[in-house]
């Protein structure tokens, strides 16, 4: 091997073994997986509880169809905090930060379709849930619910969701990797919500920490399973339990 290559190799494992000390990468990496299971809801809202079934069309459009009477669970996390890494993609955290009814086009160079690792921390956070095992009870009463839908929309352009557990927060804390996603580009668009949307501002603008106060609990992340439509011996039909969902982004557009 000559001397050249020799200095060319070592500089590369001095730089990866550089990176690999980056105390704020170090942090993310080790941090605990926030929520999993859970997805990032389109948009802070109060309508998201458990026991709710809702229609998504092909497009991408919610219709709520019900809900569910089944009390739900709830439970503050202790202590009322709850911090980790979460993964979604650029544009689901775009759209979550702009304010409903406002459109915010994104920088092209943002690349919208990446997915974002970051640090989060959800503040006077709690959970509400229902029991599992109580659901299947439940929807052998939703024929009158299948049925009122069906007369104003083809079943089969449907998929059906049923949401089992949802996380309320009143202030969300952003950590974002500098190295990853302090691009310019995606800088700019943080600031275009920052000037539209007065609940988001920069904690810290130059190490990315970004915070987004709600002033009120509303439900920020939930769980979904996917309900089928099954046939009854007498001839109507319900929803019946699916599997549970996994994804990080948004199932509906806002």
């Amino acid at each position: 091997m000559s001397m050249r290559k020799a200095k060319l190799n070592l500089l590369v494992f001095l730089l990866t073994l550089l990176i690999s000390c980056d105390p704020a990468k170090k942090a993310l990496n080790n941090s605990p997986e926030i929520l999993p299971g859970f997805t990032l809801l389109p948009a802070p809202n109060s309508l998201d509880k458990p026991g709710t079934i809702f229609a998504i069309d092909k497009t991408g459009i919610k219709q709520p169809i019900g809900t569910l009477s089944l009390t739900s669970k709830s439970g503050i996390m202790v202590p009322g905090q709850a911090t980790g890494k979460k993964s979604s993609s650029v544009a689901a955290v775009l759209n979550f930060l702009t304010p409903n009814n406002t459109n915010i086009t994104a920088n092209a160079a943002s690349d919208v379709k990446r997915e974002l690792t970051y640090k989060i921390s959800l503040e006077n956070c709690s959970n509400e849930r229902i029991e599992l095992l109580s659901i299947s009870e439940e929807l052998n009463k939703t024929k009158d619910l299948i049925k009122k839908f069906s007369q104003s929309n083809d079943l089969k352009n449907y998929k059906f969701y049923l949401i089992t557990e949802s996380v309320k927060a009143s202030k969300l804390n952003y950590s974002f990797d500098t190295e990853k996603n302090g691009s310019i580009e995606l800088k700019a668009d943080f600031n275009k919500i920052i000037n539209a949307n007065p609940q988001v501002k920069w904690d810290n603008e130059n190490s990315f920490l970004l915070s987004y106060d709600l002033q009120e609990p509303l439900y920020v992340y939930a769980k979904y399973w996917m309900l089928n439509i099954e046939a009854q011996g007498t001839g109507d039909t319900k929803f019946s339990m699916g599997e549970e969902l996994k994804a990080s982004d948004p199932i509906y557009v806002k």
